[in-house]
């Protein structure tokens, strides 16, 4: 009873704390690190003196806390986040192979689509000149239908040819188309000098858009017809525009038996435009078409605007 004491545990408090009734000091929820729990003791009046009573010791981290087994979990984590991603790079590298090749393939099959329809028509047209007993005529279109065969299967076997090759297919085209329709039409082809050679463009993609021009624009027509090709660059953009001064859409559409060969060639380069639209991520690429009118309302002809990335060879 004469003696009083005192304690305090350094490294949480540095303040004393009197033992008052309690024989004992509890402390909870300590923290990691290093302790030194103290105590003195007096005489009751005397001053504190300045011997303590030690007692150090350690409360170690757990070892979910300690620098090693975070540097584990780091690099498992990590290593997990590397797997996936690069499973997910290859998975995504693997579609978009998948998705590029079926667009060539798609890209083939429609380019094949269009070639029968048009070596029909001229087979159909050279038997014509030979029924006629117009021989002569018949020797000039074959051979220009060989010629032009050849152009037009050395260009399809690539993605993209020259802009200026295009343009040779679709002089002979026209040659042979005027030859068959006996000059119902005049045409012209203007071809911007900004164009290069190395300036690319799908083959097989104008043609139909003029075989419809002629079939359904300028054939039915009272009179001789006119078609305008142009070509030329806009920015980063090449811009076709097949232009006639035909009947118009709205007319050609309730010709008989007319409906299913357009209906065919238009979805099948509505298709072409969709998959260049995709592949190339642009969706500036396009296919639109423009009813023409005259001053009194009346149909004029059509005129269809191609839009595609200028893409060097």
């Amino acid at each position: 009873d004469a003696l009083e004491y005192r304690y305090r545990l350094k490294g949480q408090t540095n303040s004393w704390t009197e033992a008052v009734q309690a024989n004992e000091a509890v402390y909870s929820n300590l923290g990691s690190g290093k302790y030194s729990f103290q105590v003195q003791a007096r005489r009751k009046g005397n001053a504190w003196p300045k011997e303590i009573t030690e007692l150090s010791f350690e409360v170690k981290r757990p070892f979910y806390a300690t620098w090693w087994f975070i540097v584990i979990c780091v690099l498992v984590t990590g290593s997990i986040v590397y797997y996936i991603i690069n499973q997910r790079i290859k998975q995504a590298n693997q579609k978009l192979r998948m998705e590029n090749a079926l667009m060539e393939m798609e890209r083939k099959a429609l380019r094949l689509q269009m070639n029968p329809h048009f070596i029909f028509n001229a087979l159909d047209s050279i038997s014509s000149f030979i029924f006629k007993k117009d021989p002569q005529q018949a020797v000039k279109y074959l051979n220009s239908f060989a010629k032009l065969m050849r152009l037009t299967l050395e260009s399809s076997m690539e993605h993209v040819h020259p802009v200026e090759t295009e343009v040779s297919i679709l002089k002979n085209y026209l040659d042979l188309e005027k030859l068959r329709f006996s000059d119902k039409f005049t045409y012209e082809i203007e071809l911007d000098d900004e164009i290069d050679y190395d300036i690319g463009i799908p083959p097989m993609l104008i043609q139909p858009h003029v075989e419809n021009a002629i079939l359904h624009g300028i054939k039915p027509k009272q009179g001789a017809g006119f078609i305008s090709i142009k070509f030329y660059l806009r920015e980063d953009q090449l811009i076709c525009e097949i232009e006639d001064d035909g009947i118009g859409r709205r007319a050609a559409k309730e010709l008989p038996n007319k409906k299913a060969h357009r209906s065919m060639a238009t979805q099948i380069n509505r298709d072409r435009v969709r998959l260049l639209r995709l592949s190339t991520e642009d969706n500036r690429v396009d296919l639109n078409y423009v009813d023409k009118v005259d001053e009194n309302g009346n149909a004029a002809g059509t005129k269809v605007i191609i839009t595609l990335v200028a893409e060097e060879i």
